[in-house]
């Protein structure tokens, strides 16, 4: 089951549109000033801030170490036939999440219907998710310690104010045995959970669980993806940028003063290693820079001065889960002929959820993802991938007896082997709720961060274009 689907199948709640200001306090706006600005990373976060500066007339320069555009945000098109294409990275879009919505329909992309009814594949049993809400013990009972958990929740509230601050003292786990939640129900709970949050029960913070929760959605909606791939947005705004995009060039080091900052590079594609902050690198000169890259490269980062306490030991202490994504390719779609049809299937094998992810591309062909998070992802790390994507078709001919001679190969994306990832998106372990979350997405001087990890719809593509928007609106306050 995918992230946001698996809030919606189990009713959890709906709210208002969140405005993209994170927990940061936005200053009042001021005459227009052109500014130079520098922007690490682009992803979706780092595109967006860049986009709308753009339009303002701002100067901007974006530094990214891959060789493309788009980050966490992949749509694999090769080795797949007869023109197919999957997502190895971020996917899924929620009517409730205009951020990116409205970004897209700017830029004029259609955004279509993802996949219809879901299920249960457990202990080798096949069942729709009706079925295995009242067939497995104490299902209504984990979903009434759901319900109380997000109670008096305000999602755009900071975590440090709000009245269940003490839920951020013990993991979800020790919440739901709290809670009487019968075991076998939290093992339901437990392989959602590695598919929802890529992390273990035992690993994330209750509170981070109950913001989670808590998220606005629109519970009418079928899940969204963007038609003709999701790397269709960043691809857009690339076009859009131009050469003001330098690719194969990874940021080093920030000086930072009153006046301006220096950012530090590498050029063409040179590895980290092989310079430092100091030597053997390129520089750039700017009014503000904008860090739009995960926590986990920007801890990478030479600042001087050093960043106050704080916010180095938010950078530092935030984790980000495990995931791997197997897209397999099968000869036809036999899940639509089998009785229950099931396009999503949750199951207790370590690969995870797996559903169907080519729909409305119309070929007799099509593709399944298995989507391996947290401890699922732990098991499939010590294969190859190839050996993986054998794994992933051995659990298809368990899911559906025989489907497996149907699997023609696939392709496999680990995410925390990616050197400027390491890692799905993250998460706050018990105690960092209330003491790291809001510090990631403080400025500090002329120095602003942006991201999925700094925003309200944390873990989302919607979180990291709403990061972007916010961080450009602390330098334009008329954006």
């Amino acid at each position: 089951m995918i992230r946001r689907e698996f809030l919606k199948t189990f009713g959890l709640a709906a709210g208002t549109i969140l405005m993209p200001n994170g927990f940061v306090e936005l200053s009042s706006a001021t005459l227009f000033e052109k500014k130079k600005v520098i922007i690490i990373g682009a992803g979706l976060a780092g595109l967006g801030a860049a986009y709308q500066l753009h339009k303002q007339g701002h100067e901007v320069t974006i530094l990214e170490a891959r060789l493309r555009a788009g980050g966490r945000v992949m749509t694999v098109r090769h080795p797949f036939a007869d023109d197919l294409y999957a997502e190895a990275g971020g996917e899924w879009i929620n009517a409730a999440q205009r951020h990116i919505i409205m970004l897209a329909e700017e830029l004029g992309l259609e955004l279509r219907a993802g996949y219809g009814n879901d299920g249960v594949f457990r202990k080798k049993r096949l069942m729709t998710f009706s079925e295995a809400q009242t067939e497995i013990p104490g299902m209504d009972h984990l979903q009434k310690a759901k319900d109380d958990l997000q109670q008096d929740i305000r999602v755009e509230q900071a975590p440090s104010s709000s009245s269940r601050r003490e839920l951020d003292q013990i993991d979800y786990l020790a919440y739901l045995r709290r809670a009487g939640v019968p075991e076998e129900a939290i093992a339901v709970e437990r392989q959602q959970i590695n598919g929802l949050m890529t992390v273990n029960l035992e690993e994330i913070s209750a509170m981070h669980m109950a913001y989670e929760l808590a998220l606005p959605q629109e519970d009418e909606s079928p899940e969204l993806r963007i038609a003709g791939g999701n790397d269709q947005l960043p691809l857009q705004l690339a076009e859009k940028l131009g050469d003001r995009i330098f690719y194969g060039s990874p940021a080093v080091g920030i000086e930072y003063d009153t006046s301006g900052v220096r950012v530090h590079y590498l050029e063409n594609g040179a590895s980290t290693d092989s310079a430092t902050a100091s030597t053997g690198t390129a520089t750039l000169d700017g009014d503000h820079v904008i860090v739009a890259a995960p926590a986990s490269c920007v801890r990478r980062l030479k600042f001087q001065p050093s960043l106050p306490e704080e916010s180095q030991r938010a950078l530092d202490g935030v984790g980000y889960g495990r995931v791997m994504k197997t897209l397999v390719q099968t000869r036809e779609r036999f899940w639509e002929k089998t009785n229950p049809h099931l396009e999503s299937v949750g199951t207790d094998t370590t690969a995870g959820n797996v559903y169907h992810s080519s729909q409305n591309q119309n070929h007799r062909r099509g593709v399944l993802t298995f989507y391996s998070g947290g401890s699922n992802a732990d098991a499939m790390e010590k294969y190859s991938n190839a050996e993986r994507v054998m794994q992933a078709q051995k659990v298809c001919g368990e899911i559906w007896p025989g489907a497996h001679k149907l699997c023609e190969g696939g392709y496999n994306q680990f995410w925390n082997a990616e050197e400027w990832t390491c890692g799905s998106y993250a998460f706050f372990a018990p105690g960092q709720n209330t003491t790291l979350r809001e510090w990631l997405s403080k400025p500090v001087g002329r120095i602003h961060f942006a991201g999925e990890h700094t925003a309200v719809w944390q873990g989302y593509m919607n979180g990291a274009v709403e990061s972007g928007f916010r961080a450009a609106k602390e330098i334009d306050p008329g954006i």
